[in-house]
């Protein structure tokens, strides 16, 4: 009896070592690296980066820019404290926007990208 008492205690212990292990995976679920390759504007004033992601593969859309065709792209409106430029590197922890993101609002005049739009909190 002492012995299937130690079992158990042994097998509760070793389920919740790994489901602390996959929330812990889930949390990291959403963490984004990718490269800024341009700007999507909305305005004069409002304008996004587009940005080419590196991890994770899948989550974005086709662009062609400047004569070069990217995969896995999305676009951002999200801001870091500073501005970023092309070629910029970024890490951060995203979430993909539902239907109604802000370029819903944005001015014709303007070219807007058909790709996912994130937002993105960066590290």
């Amino acid at each position: 009896m002492k012995k299937m008492k130690h079992i158990t205690s042994f097998l509760f212990v070793i389920i919740i070592v790994i489901l602390t292990l996959l929330s812990c995976r889930r949390q990291n679920d959403n963490s984004i690296e990718g490269k800024v390759i341009g700007y999507e504007y909305c305005s004069s004033e409002m304008y996004g980066y587009l940005i080419e992601v590196q991890s994770p593969a899948g989550i974005g859309g086709r662009v062609r820019l400047y004569d070069t065709e990217y995969v896995n792209v999305v676009k951002t409106y999200s801001k870091p404290e500073n501005d970023l430029h092309v070629g910029d590197e970024i890490k951060g922890i995203y979430q993909i926007m539902a239907d109604s993101s802000i370029c819903g609002y944005c001015q014709d005049i303007y070219l807007t990208y058909n790709v996912p739009e994130v937002i993105i909190k960066y590290k």
